[in-house]
């Protein structure tokens, strides 16, 4: 039972820090996309910012190592019971989030 618990938390854990991730990429990617309609694509501004900014640490990569540092220790600690936490902490996490966004975004009419 202790096991499936962990799973469950390590579940919710990785939907946190993949969502924390998504976001500051689609931060960065967004603010290049300003800079790049307001200066061109070839403009200093916008190679200062990519040099300044990179999205490797908020690339697909590191999103799927992520995916890999989670269940790799959620498989050697419940195995398949423990894999089925995780999935289920997962589709929980994401319902919930986009819960939360539909209520956010009904509140602001």
């Amino acid at each position: 039972m202790l096991e499936i618990l962990i799973a469950f938390l390590l579940g919710l854990t990785f939907i946190y820090f993949f969502y924390k991730n998504l976001w500051c990429y689609a931060k960065i990617k967004g603010r290049e996309l300003k800079i790049t309609a307001k200066y061109g694509k070839d403009s200093n501004q916008l190679q200062r910012f990519k040099s300044k900014f990179s999205t490797f640490k908020c690339s697909k990569i590191v999103r799927l190592s992520l995916l890999l540092l989670f269940i790799i220790p959620t498989i050697l600690i419940g195995g398949k019971k423990g894999l089925g936490a995780f999935i289920i902490a997962v589709i929980l996490g994401n319902l919930t989030l986009f819960w939360l966004g539909i209520k956010k975004s009904y509140n602001r009419k």
